[in-house]
């Protein structure tokens, strides 16, 4: 995680600074906060870019969100559901970046419906991408 306390660079150059420049340098920082995950059922793990591992249910029942409370934003939703399913690592998951928790929250949605979509049949590998059936 960055230090919020750092000094701005004297060398910045917004008269010259474009959406192509922008473009560039979101893309590294992207790839700079780029969590990476592993799926066994029942669970998917992700490891974040600060180097810490967490591991997410895959088999969630109605009980997994008894605490959810409608006016907690993404990132405390996602952080609540991590803080119970890693117990002991509350203080590690405060500490984490929003960004870490919002592509944790997006990578876990995408799974959690792909599983859904492969127990039906519906989902191939070999392309990434779900097979979607009109309902008849």
């Amino acid at each position: 995680m960055s230090d919020h306390t750092q000094t701005i660079p004297a060398d910045l150059d917004f008269d010259h600074a474009d959406e192509r420049n922008l473009d560039g340098e979101i893309l590294k920082a992207g790839e700079s906060a780029r969590s990476r995950y592993i799926v066994r059922y029942p669970s998917m793990f992700a490891r974040t870019y600060t180097g810490h591992t967490y591991r997410l249910p895959l088999d969630l029942t109605d009980k997994d969100f008894d605490d959810a409370n409608d006016s907690m934003t993404p990132v405390e939703q996602i952080r609540a559901l991590l803080v119970k399913a890693n117990p002991g690592q509350s203080d590690t998951l405060k500490g984490e970046p929003s960004v870490v928790m919002l592509g944790i929250a997006d990578k876990y949605g995408d799974v959690i419906e792909k599983v859904q979509l492969a127990s039906l049949g519906k989902y191939s590998p070999s392309d990434g991408k779900s097979k979607r059936t009109a309902a008849k």
